[in-house]
């Protein structure tokens, strides 16, 4: 017959191992389910991270057309007190087009205003005038003489309001509208616009060496009427400052014209028929 003692004490060495056992399979459990949870957790950053990569939104990631796209509807504002913005007409337009100057460098570019045009800036508290501005009408990106690319810019909703309560000078608002040009539009209109610079500058100097030989033709006939009218000076015969009214000899009495009255402080006066010089006008 077993001994009590005995079979106490294998019943609690059994219960033991039984709770060693179960520790040991928990922490198991516990470090399996903390690892599974790390792996999935960082799973989620993984990707959570790559999405946000996806959506930064810089130049580097963008090509021209769409920084100059995505630039468009930004606002501008800033104050006339600010420094001269590089060609742009107001720091405020260069600082809107960041993006773009930013897209032209990473190219090897240089980003610079191009022609400007009249901006008209309304009053906003309607009080004043409107204020018209040349501001920049286009950029271009260029590498040397080459233009790259560019961007037409329109200012819309622009308004003007006077500082008064805080800063000084004039602050200026505005939308910005910007459109994509490429290169060769920019290169062909360039083109046109050298070709009818170029016509413009050939008709200018054509005509005016047809005017300059015209009135070389005039001094000609100039000096020949006034030699006739000395050899035969006659009664109504036109002068450089008036008319002949009377010849006595070698003199001739001129009527002068307001030209001539001004000039001699005379009406009338007897000069010597050998002065006389026909009108300053062309003679048929």
């Amino acid at each position: 017959m077993p001994v009590p003692a005995a079979t106490d004490a294998a019943a609690a060495s059994d219960d033991l191992r039984n709770a060693q056992t179960m520790e040991r399979t928990s922490s198991k459990f516990v470090i399996v389910t903390a690892w599974t949870v790390v792996a999935r957790f960082g799973a989620i950053c993984v990707l959570f991270l790559a999405a946000c990569a996806a959506g930064n939104d810089t130049p580097n990631d963008r090509t021209p057309e769409q920084v100059v796209n995505q630039t468009s509807g930004r606002s501008m504002a800033t104050n006339d007190t600010d420094s001269p913005g590089s060609g742009f007409g107001l720091d405020g337009l260069g600082y809107a087009l960041t993006s773009i100057t930013q897209k032209c460098r990473q190219q090897q570019g240089q980003l610079a205003a191009g022609r400007k045009r009249e901006v008209v800036f309304l009053d906003r508290r309607k009080q004043s005038r409107p204020i018209k501005l040349a501001l920049t009408e286009i950029v271009i990106c260029s590498r040397g003489s080459v233009a790259v690319w560019g961007a037409n810019v329109d200012l819309v909703d622009s308004e003007y309001l006077v500082a008064q309560s805080i800063g000084t000078g004039i602050n200026y608002y505005a939308k910005i509208r910007t459109t994509f040009v490429s290169g060769e539009t920019i290169t062909a209109k360039r083109e046109a616009t050298e070709k009818d610079r170029s016509a413009a500058d050939s008709a200018s100097k054509q005509y005016s060496e047809k005017r300059m030989a015209q009135l070389a033709q005039c001094q000609v006939r100039r000096e020949e009427a006034s030699k006739e009218i000395r050899a035969n000076p006659r009664v109504g015969a036109r002068m450089t400052n008036g008319l002949i009214i009377e010849v006595k000899g070698l003199l001739a009495l001129i009527q002068y014209d307001q030209n001539g009255q001004a000039l001699s402080g005379r009406q009338q006066e007897w000069v010597p028929v050998s002065t006389l010089r026909a009108a300053d006008d062309c003679p048929p």
